[in-house]
């Protein structure tokens, strides 16, 4: 789109909105939070033509409160799955580039993308007493950060030079007798030297070519003064990352931390202290990379445990009943005990779904054999939290079985 198109800028708008109203319904207490994602996204997404230089969204948060699984759904919903590469930036011994990652990804420079850098956190420059971390992974992040292009090192070029004189070996001992191939390059090859070249001919081009084309090409770029540079000015770049020290949540004692209350504290978290969160892990104009862009997840409410043991329950029990065709329900009491045994605020989520999946992947399927043995079509769900039951009810009969609530708490009371 080279010219101002209002039908399709009105048109992925409205996209945008859809997208907006599908994520809300699905990530409990997270509106406001969608709504500043799809606010710094709108320029990017509706008119990309716009873009010069990579538009960066901070996400910051505890571990579990959905900035992964959101990042990943958003993709999905605007339909960049095939123009999407997710980098965990752990330090690694093994040396590598976030150019390299990129090339082999199916982002083409130049063109919109998403890149997720998660778990940054991890990915420090100094360490608690200030001094220098030498990290051999990634240190090219800060040139995407800054700009969206990178200096293209020789050793990129590598692998192409090995390809032509592969190509050259295979000419030289092919006998009189053989048959000429039709390609002369592997599909896989043939994609990298596209990508590392920013050609524009077809990867099925580029696989008839033999090593003089390729050595032409490769000179061509190599002979370039200015120098390579790769171009990834036009991506989306999500930083995804867990500032524990900024959100007060080091200490375990917290898990028992009434849900509410440690929301409403992290609600007063502002940027200021997520930049000081990152003054101990990185040095100053490495933190001026990240930009301005910084949203701040809050701890999950009470109410939206709720909602999400709610809906996790819900999913198990259609599930088993569209399976067995009888008719589970599950009582409100029994949601509250697993909230009571599930729920540590500075957790986040994984400990409820680990939670209500212990309970129903082995116990539901316990009841569900048992309807199906006595010719019962309708079963109601009770968990007995203080016994570690689950029991399964008709008009007729009535069965019980053990189970085990796997964080071992003591049920704690859950006011109405």
């Amino acid at each position: 789109m080279t010219k101002f198109d209002h039908n399709i800028i009105d048109e992925r708008a409205r996209s945008l909105s859809i997208v907006s109203k599908t994520l809300k319904n699905e990530f409990y207490g997270l509106d406001l939070i969608i709504d500043r994602i799809i606010s710094s996204i709108n320029a990017w997404y509706t008119f990309p033509t716009l873009i010069t230089r990579p538009v960066i969204i901070n996400l910051w948060g505890l571990t579990g409160v959905g900035k992964t699984h959101l990042v990943r759904r958003l993709v999905e919903l605007i339909e960049f799955n095939d123009r999407f590469v997710e980098i965990q930036m752990d330090v690694s011994t093994r040396k590598s580039t976030i150019a390299s990652v990129l090339i082999e990804s199916s982002i083409d420079q130049g063109s919109p993308g998403i890149i997720l850098l998660d778990e940054f956190q991890r990915y420090r420059t100094i360490d608690y007493t200030g001094a220098d971390v030498q990290v051999e992974s990634f240190q090219d992040v800060w040139m995407l950060l800054s700009d969206g292009k990178f200096a293209a090192d020789s050793s990129m070029f590598q692998e192409i030079e090995m390809i032509i004189a592969s190509s050259e070996y295979h000419q030289n001992n092919k006998s009189n007798t053989e048959e000429k191939k039709k390609f002369s390059i592997y599909p896989y090859e043939a994609r990298n030297i596209k990508r590392t070249l920013n050609l524009s001919h077809p990867v099925q081009e580029i696989m008839k070519w033999d090593e003089k084309r390729l050595s032409t090409e490769l000179d061509k770029v190599l002979s370039n003064n200015v120098g390579v540079q790769l171009d990834f000015t036009k991506t989306l770049i999500f930083i995804s990352g867990n500032l524990d020290e900024a959100f007060n949540a080091s200490n375990v004692n917290d898990c028992d931390t009434d849900a509410d209350v440690f929301h409403e504290s992290s609600k007063k978290i502002n940027v200021m202290d997520i930049k000081k969160a990152l003054k101990s892990r990185f040095k100053p104009e490495q933190i001026s990379r990240f930009g301005n862009n910084h949203i701040i997840y809050p701890s999950i409410s009470k109410k939206s445990y709720q909602q999400i043991i709610h809906s996790a329950c819900t999913r198990y029990i259609n599930e088993m009943t569209n399976v067995t065709g009888i008719d589970f329900s599950l009582t409100p009491e029994s949601e509250d005990v697993i909230y009571a045994n599930s729920v540590y605020p500075t957790q986040g989520t994984r400990p409820v779904f680990s939670s209500v999946h212990t309970i129903f992947s082995d116990g539901l399927v316990q009841l569900a054999f048992w309807a199906i043995k006595h010719k019962i079509n309708n079963v109601k769900i009770s968990i007995d939290g203080q016994k570690s039951l689950m029991k399964g009810e008709s008009s007729l009969k009535f069965q019980s079985f053990s189970m085990s609530l796997i964080n071992k708490r003591k049920i704690l009371q859950i006011s109405s």
